[in-house]
C-alpha cells in the first residue's frame, strides 16, 4: 500500500515589491516523517535574493525502508534509527542568473540511535549516532570564503563477518576564516575501545587504539604552519607527530616523531598461538624511537637538501625463551644523515651502545655483566646516483665482560676487556673490499 501523504503550506506573491513568499511549509510521509520549512524571495525580476528555513526534517529510518522495499531499489536490510535536520538556514543572492553568494549561518544534520542489519553481509551495527552542526560557511562566486563545522559520531558496535569494533568516537572541528580558505584550522579526535578479528590460522586478533591531531594554515596551497598527532594503539604507547610544511614541502619541511613501545603489552594484544610459536614466556621493557627531518623537495617531491637524524633507545628488557634469557639489556644508537644539493648523502659516525647484566642458556652458560660501544665511520659523501667509487669504513669497538661462565664444562672467565679497529675500503659497485686491516687489543 501507498503510504499516507499529508501536505499543508501557505505562500503569498507581491508584485509591487516583487517578492514571494513561502510562509509556512509542511510535508507528512507515513505516521513519523514530517518536513517542515519556510521560504522568501526577494528583487524577483532583478538579482533575486533569496532566504530559506528548514525549520525541522525528522525520518523515521525504519518506516522509509518499509515504504521504499517493495521498489526493490536497496539490499535487504533492517534499519532502524533516526535522520534530522534542525534549522538549516541557506541566504543567497543571484547577479544575472548566477549564484553570487550563499550563506548558511546555521545547521543542524543528525543520525540518532541507528541500528542495521545486512544478513548477506553479516554486518550488524548497532547504536550509531552522528551530528553535524554547521555554521558561518559563506561562498561568493562559488568560491568559499569562510566555514566552521563541527562533526561528531559515536559508535556502541558493529560486526562485519570475522570483525568486530566497539565504541568507536569520532569529532572533528573545521574553521576557516579568510577569503578562498586560505586560514584554516582543523582538530580531531578519536577512540576506539576495542577492535577484533577472527583470523583463521592464528585465532583472535585484538586492538584498541585512540588518535588527535591538529593543522593550522593553508590547506590548499599545502602551507601547513602547524602539524601536530597521537596515537596509541595496544603496546604502541605514544606516537607523536609535529612539524611545519611549506607549499607540500617544496619551500620547506620540519618535522619530528617520537614513539615509545611497552614491551610487555605485547602479549595481551597477540593470539595464544603466535606467542606460543615465537616462544616467548617473559618479554618486559620498551622502546624508544625518535626521528627528525628537515628539508626541501624538487618539482618531483624528490628530497633535495634534507637533514635527519634517528634515534633509537631500548630500556631494561627481560626476554625469557625456552632455551635462554637476557635480563636488563639496554641499548642506544644514533645515526645522522644529510643529503646537500648536489644529490649526495653524507653519514656523520653511528654509534651503537650495548650492555646487559646477564645472559642465561641453562647448563650451558651464564654470562654478564657485558658493555660495548661501537662506532662506525663512512669517510666519504656518497652519490645516490651514479659509481660510488671507494668508500672507505672504519669499525671501532670496546667490549668488556665482566664473567662468563661454562656449566658444562666447568670453567669461568672474568674482566675481559677487548678492543678493535677494523679499516676497510669499500667498493659497492663491484661488492667487495680491499685494503682490510685489524688492530685490537685483549686485556
Amino acid at each position: 500500500p501507498s503510504p499516507n501523504i499529508e501536505t499543508d503550506f501557505r505562500a503569498s506573491v507581491n508584485l509591487r515589491n516583487e517578492t514571494a513568499q513561502l510562509e509556512h511549509f509542511l510535508l507528512q510521509v507515513g505516521n513519523n516523517n514530517q518536513i517542515e520549512m519556510n521560504a522568501v524571495v526577494a528583487r524577483v525580476k532583478t538579482n533575486p535574493i533569496f532566504q530559506t528555513v528548514l525549520s525541522s526534517a525528522n525520518i523515521d529510518l525504519s518506516e522509509i525502508t518499509n515504504i521504499i522495499k517493495p521498489l526493490k531499489i536497496i539490499p535487504a536490510i533492517d534499519l532502524q534509527g533516526k535522520f534530522g535536520v534542525q534549522d538549516l538556514k541557506v541566504i543567497g543572492e543571484l547577479s544575472n542568473n548566477q549564484l553570487k553568494t550563499v550563506e548558511i549561518p546555521s545547521g543542524v544534520i543528525s543520525l540518532n540511535n541507528v541500528a542495521l542489519s545486512y544478513p548477506e553481509l553479516e554486518a550488524n551495527v548497532e547504536n550509531f549516532s552522528a551530528n553535524v552542526d554547521l555554521s558561518n560557511i559563506r561562498l561568493e562566486n562559488l568560491i568559499p570564503q569562510s566555514t566552521k563545522a563541527n562533526i561528531n559520531f559515536k559508535l556502541t558496535s558493529a560486526k562485519f563477518k570475522n570483525f568486530r569494533a566497539e565504541n568507536l568516537n569520532q569529532s572533528l572541528e573545521l574553521i576557516a576564516t579568510q577569503p578562498g580558505l586560505t586560514n584554516n584550522e582543523a582538530i580531531f579526535k578519536t577512540s576506539l575501545k576495542s577492535a577484533e578479528m577472527n583470523h583463521p590460522e592464528f585465532g583472535i586478533l585484538k586492538t584498541d587504539f585512540s588518535a588527535d591531531g591538529s593543522a593550522k594554515g593553508n590547506f590548499a596551497k599545502g602551507n601547513f604552519e602547524s602539524l601536530k598527532f597521537q596515537f596509541a594503539s595496544g603496546p604502541l604507547e605514544k606516537l607523536t607527530l609535529k612539524g611545519k610544511v611549506l607549499d607540500f614541502g617544496k619551500k620547506s619541511f620540519r618535522l619530528s616523531q617520537f614513539s615509545k613501545i611497552n614491551l610487555n603489552q605485547v602479549k595481551s594484544f597477540l593470539p595464544e598461538a603466535i606467542w606460543k610459536k615465537i616462544g616467548f614466556s617473559k618479554l618486559d621493557g620498551s622502546v624508544k624511537e625518535t626521528l627528525k627531518v628537515e628539508g626541501n623537495l624538487n618539482e618531483e617531491f624528490f628530497p633535495q637538501k634534507t637533514n635527519a637524524s634517528l634515534d633509537i633507545q631500548v630500556d631494561k628488557v627481560d626476554v625469557t625463551v625456552p632455551n635462554a634469557s637476557i635480563n636488563n639489556l639496554n641499548l642506544k644508537t644514533a645515526l645522522k644523515v644529510s643529503l646537500t644539493n648536489d644529490q649526495k648523502v653524507t653519514i656523520a659516525p653511528i654509534t651503537l651502545d650495548l650492555n646487559l647484566d646477564k645472559a642465561l642458556v641453562p647448563d650451558l652458560a651464564i654470562v654478564g655483566p657485558i658493555k660495548t660501544k661501537s662506532i662506525i665511520k663512512v669517510g666519504k659523501s656518497i652519490p645516490i646516483t651514479g659509481d660510488y667509487g671507494m668508500v672507505p669504513l672504519t669499525y671501532e669497538a670496546n667490549f668488556g665482560l665482566e664473567s662468563a661462565e661454562l656449566l658444562n664444562p666447568n670453567a669461568s672467565l672474568s674482566d675481559l676487556k677487548l678492543t678493535t679497529n677494523v679499516k676497510a675500503d669499500l667498493y659497492p659497485k663491484e661488492q667487495n673490499a680491499r685494503n682490510i686491516s685489524i688492530d685490537g687489543m685483549i686485556n
